[in-house]
């Protein structure tokens, strides 16, 4: 439970690369028994959750259906971000 708690409780820091946050995400979801791990939509929106807060309308709005894709959307509105 506490791994189930520290993922949906994951905050990122702005400053720092999407894909930081990519692999703590990833990092600790793996750590979680498969049978426990909350299904791909919640896993989803405790992602997008936990998003720096100028992100994840963008990535929400991308209507993404897996976790991997929405890891991809949020590093693309990053670097589209970025470039402005």
């Amino acid at each position: 439970m506490t791994l189930i708690n520290d993922l949906s409780n994951l905050r990122d820091d702005s400053r720092e690369p999407i894909k930081d946050l990519n692999l703590c995400f990833n990092k600790i979801l793996n750590k979680i028994l498969t049978a426990s791990q909350p299904s791909e939509e919640v896993q989803s929106e405790w992602y997008i959750s936990d998003l720096p807060s100028n992100i994840p309308i963008f990535v929400d709005r991308a209507k993404k259906t897996t976790l991997v894709e929405n890891m991809k959307e949020a590093i693309a509105v990053e670097k589209h971000i970025m470039s402005l």
